[in-house]
This record gives C-alpha cells, sequence and structure tokens, in this order.
C-alpha cells in the first residue's frame, strides 16, 4: 500500500488508500495546519503541515508504481545499463538448456531452479515493462528500465537482494484499443427487379455485424 510521512508533530505514516480528503484546519491552504479525514469514522488527524504540500505529497505518491523484483532481475538490468553498449538482454532457450547474455555476462545451459529463477526474473522485467522486446528472447533496455535502473544505484540497493518499494517511472504505454470491425449483409428477396433493393414485389432484409 502507498503511504505518505506526515509530521504531527512528530512523523507518522498514513496509507493513501484510508484518505478519503483533507483540509485546511486554518481556512488558508498554504499555512501550517491540515485536517484529514478517512474512510472509517475514526477522527480527523491533524498534521503541522500545509494542506497544499499534503496535496502535492499525495500526487506524487500516487504516480508512484509498485515494483517488485528478484535479485536476479535486478542484476540483470543493472548489468543491460552498465554493461551493455546497446542495453540488451538475450534469453535462448533450447532442450539443453537456459543461456543468458548480457554484458560480459554468459550463463550456460541453466536447467532445474537456476533456470527456473532466470526465467522468472524475465516474467518479470516484461510484467513491469522495464525492456522492449525485439524478438523472442531478445530485449533492450527501454525509458523505464534505464530509470529504475538509476534508482538502484542512487538509493544503493545491493543487486544480490530483492526489491519492494513505491518508484516514480516514466507512464506505461496505453494499451491498444480493440478495432470495430462493420460488416453489412443484404438479402435481396424481390421477385422482380433484382437491382431494386426495396421495390413494391419484395422485402430486402439487412444484418449488421
Amino acid at each position: 500500500m502507498k503511504m505518505i510521512r506526515l509530521r504531527q508533530p512528530r512523523y507518522m505514516n498514513l496509507h493513501l488508500e484510508e484518505i478519503k480528503g483533507i483540509e485546511s484546519a486554518v481556512g488558508d491552504e498554504k499555512k501550517k495546519g491540515t485536517l484529514i479525514y478517512f474512510h472509517d469514522k475514526r477522527p480527523p488527524f491533524y498534521c503541522d503541515e500545509a494542506a497544499k504540500k499534503v496535496r502535492e505529497r499525495m500526487e506524487e505518491e500516487k504516480s508512484k508504481e509498485e515494483i517488485f523484483l528478484d535479485a536476479v532481475a535486478i542484476s540483470l538490468l543493472l548489468k543491460a545499463a552498465n554493461e551493455s553498449t546497446d542495453g540488451r538482454l538475450h534469453f535462448t532457450a533450447s532442450a539443453a538448456g537456459l543461456n543468458v547474455t548480457v554484458g560480459a555476462m554468459r550463463t550456460h545451459q541453466l536447467q532445474g531452479s537456476e533456470r527456473s529463477e532466470y526465467e522468472h526474473a524475465e516474467k518479470q522485467i516484461v510484467y513491469y515493462e522495464l525492456m522492449t522486446e525485439e524478438s523472442k528472447g531478445i530485449y533492450r533496455l527501454n525509458k523505464r528500465g534505464y530509470e529504475i535502473a538509476k534508482h538502484f544505484v542512487a538509493c544503493n540497493h545491493p543487486d544480490d537482494l530483492p526489491f519492494s518499494s513505491s518508484v516514480k517511472l516514466p507512464a506505461r504505454f496505453p494499451e491498444p484499443q480493440n478495432q470495430i470491425g462493420l460488416q453489412i449483409n443484404q438479402w435481396n428477396n424481390n421477385t422482380g427487379d433484382v437491382n431494386n433493393a426495396v421495390s413494391e414485389k419484395g422485402n430486402a432484409e439487412q444484418s449488421i455485424r
């Protein structure tokens, strides 16, 4: 759950999903003092910060994504960002095993538990859209991937530990809208002039799909 840290006067963490609304406690959103209302029946929460600042921080937190990555996925992303000149990551699967290539790293015919770890990392990278799939098993870091790699470096996150946190990343591309097809079939039941779709001698029927 996404959280916001506020001062009352000590700092406290509140879940955004629990907040129903906020208002200035002094009638001026730029001055200190904010009342925070919740969806349940608990009393309003008072904090020392200005309502305008609280709103900005809430919107900032809402814009972040919840990201959960295993250590293997983090290691692959960092290698693609820092060791690969083109940001590419290759997964080559065969009956002999799984080969993974990124930067200077080359695995050889992974099987069993080790193979499953890398396959799981591949699914995580695809799920969070951190790479663009150029062809089957060949990926290239996109803007989102480079940004999260920078985040790992900035926060000194060890690449041998999993990651679970909210991160602000470039927006995902929207899903393409389904195309609506229109097909019109017309049956002419005229017993007279076949060139006349509607005549006094017959009826015309249409179906639209």
